[in-house]
Order: C-alpha cells, then sequence, then structure tokens
C-alpha cells in the first residue's frame, strides 16, 4: 500500500510570501548551515498527520470538514518572530501568527480532535501558529543570525482572509519539498 505524507495548513497570500522571502534574505549569512523554506512553500501548519495510507485520505478530509464546519472566515496577522526550541541553540527560526477570536487555534484544535478519533496521535504540545523562516542545521555562525532576527522583532506583515484549509501531500527531494493540495476545504 502506498504511503503519502500529509498535513492540514492554510495557504499564505503570494504578496506576504514575497514579504517573507524578502525578509529570509535579509536574515541570510553566508556560511550558515540553515535550510530556507523556499516562499512558495511558506503556510501555517495547523497539523502534521505524517505517513498515511493513500487509501485514509478521504477519512481525513473528512474528518478535517468536520472540524472546521462551524468556523468562519478569519483574518489572520503575521506578526514577530521567535526560535524553537529556545533562543540559546535554535532548530527552527520562525515568523508569529495570530487570528481573531482564536479561531485558527480552535481550527487547530478541531482538527486535531477529528483526526485522534480516527485513530491519528494527539498534539502532545499547544498549538503555536508560526510560518518557518529556516531549519537550522547546525549552530555555526547562528548568533549573527540570530542578531538579525532579533533585530527584526515586531516584523509584521499585512493581514489576510484564511477562508479555506487545504489537505497537502509533502513529497520530499533532495532540492526541497513539493507540495501538492489534495483537497481545499472552504470555512
Amino acid at each position: 500500500m502506498n504511503k503519502i505524507r500529509t498535513f492540514i495548513a492554510i495557504e499564505i497570500p503570494p504578496h506576504i510570501k514575497k514579504e517573507i522571502s524578502e525578509f529570509q534574505r535579509h536574515l541570510m549569512v553566508r556560511d550558515t548551515r540553515i535550510s530556507w523554506p523556499k516562499p512558495d512553500n511558506i503556510h501555517i501548519t495547523l497539523k502534521f498527520v505524517g505517513d498515511v495510507e493513500t487509501n485514509a485520505i478521504t477519512a481525513i478530509t473528512e474528518a478535517v470538514e468536520k472540524g472546521v464546519e462551524q468556523i468562519p472566515p478569519f483574518n489572520v496577522k503575521i506578526v514577530g518572530v521567535g526560535t524553537f526550541p529556545s533562543g540559546r541553540k535554535p532548530r527552527i527560526l520562525w515568523i508569529g501568527a495570530k487570528s481573531e477570536n482564536s479561531l485558527m487555534v480552535k481550527c487547530a484544535d478541531n482538527i486535531d480532535q477529528k483526526l485522534e478519533e480516527l485513530g491519528y496521535e494527539k498534539e502532545t504540545r499547544p498549538f503555536r501558529a508560526h510560518l518557518t523562516l529556516g531549519r537550522v542545521k547546525s549552530q555555526f555562525k547562528i548568533d549573527e543570525v540570530l542578531d538579525r532576527l532579533n533585530e527584526s522583532r515586531d516584523f509584521e506583515c499585512d493581514d489576510f482572509l484564511a477562508s479555506e484549509i487545504i489537505v497537502v501531500q509533502s513529497t520530499l527531494h533532495a532540492s526541497g519539498a513539493i507540495y501538492t493540495p489534495l483537497k481545499r476545504i472552504r470555512l
């Protein structure tokens, strides 16, 4: 049986992806070992499902639909920067995201609950909406990158309306991941 690497996400409008791409370039320091996601791949992950059987996609999609059926479209604000897990030895550089009335958190929690009912593992950490700017592969010269990140602590983009949730297939390649929308679910 074939497996598909899958996640649930909110897509970011092209003009905001462009701003984020320019910000990534500002953070880049020569000789660092940081993997920078392609601008087209930048999104807000609501739930990483992982490798699933191809025939499970329909059930996953239906669970997501049920999880978001009572959630209206909502504004998303892209604001602030940070690192996971800590500022001293980061593995992820990120930009924050938040929504009005915590609808994005509700969306993620509902999806997580519906997928748990299908037997998928529930998230152990609270949902923290973010866009991944970079994945740190080595701490070499990371202080220079962190200085640039900290100088931009108040980074923000235009708000946008999240009106759909996407079930996405992620195919890993040496040149980076390729994301293919499997299903778009309107809010």
